[in-house]
């Protein structure tokens, strides 16, 4: 029986994944804090450790001597954690499968789709650059690592419990909230072409390479061919809530300009986002022929939606993230109306507490005051420690 070993294991795409691996008869493991067993299949055996802050020699224990086929790193994202990483699993594993990320590719002006050939190392945003990073990192040490490694590159890749976009927060509902109360909804670039690609598609391509030679000290991107328009999602998602969004498009240009923008990570528009990601798959399709990337949106969607609304734990909104895109489109887009851009502008009804982070994020004057105080207290809080 195949031993797999997740470090990480509870998000959407390591969830996909071990219970695909347990389908399939696997042995699956897999090392976390335990703080949300309730995404874990209860077929899998947990490891329960912190895997940033316990020291190596104490995880190494609590891995009780197992020995493993694959171990698959969800929770690196640096070459330190990498190197940390590959320390308490050196002579644990046959294969070691390392998630980085599809948006390594260095644009391209062409516009052709990207392949794992392409060169990589874009440096403009910080996540994707450390991932290629963590690459690299991987062929230089390869003799020394004591195992064959995989890397995964996969580009948005959504399910049930997440909601894809360009400018979205984790608390996915915030999305859905938008347009439920009619508020305008922000994109970049009218023809910006996204692939995306559903969680269970993902997990059939990365256990489809399990020990799979031919994917040894390679790179593969796992991503779907089928090509949409960021805006043309929205338009999909409204649609199924009966709404006819308000698309208001802001220029990457505004961007480069300096624009303050506060409340989503600038970078990644300028270096994801707004370019066209499209990808070859050919390589998957070769090593794992039961990969099927006929991705159906309106069905996935509509999924996705029925799981939030159903859902009320899952029900948050990020009123701060809210206010800071209420805030950015009152300065561009003057025509909009204040409502729309206010408390006011909600269906729903705020607590006490969110109304106050609402303002708080909403007004630059009260956000650029509060930020000033945390700054000052964490500094503070440094000297005192």
């Amino acid at each position: 029986m195949m031993k797999i070993l997740l470090l990480g294991g509870s998000g959407i795409l390591s969830s996909e994944i071990c219970l695909l691996a347990l389908n399939k008869g696997y042995d699956v493991s897999m090392i976390n804090r335990g703080k949300r067993k309730e995404n874990i299949d209860s077929r899998a055996t947990i490891i329960i450790s912190d895997l940033k802050n316990d020291e190596v020699g104490k995880i190494r224990d609590k891995m009780s001597g197992e020995v493993y086929d694959v171990v698959i790193d969800f929770v690196s994202y640096n070459v330190k954690q990498l190197a940390r990483t590959t320390e308490f699993i050196k002579g644990k594993c046959k294969q070691f499968i390392f998630i980085s990320s599809a948006t390594a590719y260095i644009n391209k002006n062409d516009n052709t789709p990207y392949k794992e050939t392409d060169l990589v190392g874009d440096t403009g945003w910080s996540y994707a650059y450390d991932k290629v990073k963590c690459e690299k990192y991987l062929a230089e040490n390869k003799n020394q690592l004591g195992f064959e490694y995989t890397i995964i590159r996969p580009y948005v890749t959504f399910g049930k419990t997440r909601i894809p976009y360009q400018v979205i927060p984790l608390e996915y509902f915030t999305i859905i909230n938008r347009i439920i109360s009619k508020k305008p909804i922000l994109f970049f670039g009218k023809d910006v072409y996204c692939t995306l690609t559903t969680s269970k598609m993902f997990a059939v391509g990365v256990v489809g390479l399990f020990l799979n030679e031919r994917a040894y000290n390679e790179a593969i991107h796992i991503t779907s061919s089928k090509v949409f328009v960021w805006r043309k999602i929205i338009e999909l998602l409204a649609e199924q809530l009966n709404e006819k969004p308000d698309l208001v498009e802001l220029t990457t240009e505004t961007l480069h300009k300096g624009a303050r923008i506060l409340g989503f990570d600038v970078n990644e528009i300028l270096y994801d986002k707004s370019r066209n990601m499209v990808f070859d798959n050919k390589k998957v399709k070769e090593l794992v022929p039961d990969f099927d990337d006929n991705v159906d949106i309106e069905s996935a969607l509509k999924e996705s939606l029925k799981y939030f609304l159903n859902n009320k734990e899952s029900q948050k909104i990020n009123y701060a993230w809210d206010a800071r895109i209420d805030s950015l489109l009152s300065k561009h887009f003057p025509n909009i109306p204040t409502r729309q851009l206010s408390l006011n502008g909600y269906k729903n009804s705020l607590s006490k507490k969110e109304r106050k982070e609402y303002i708080c994020n909403r007004y630059d004057i009260l956000y650029f005051f509060m930020k000033t105080i945390e700054r000052i207290s964490r500094k503070l809080a440094g000297k005192i420690a």
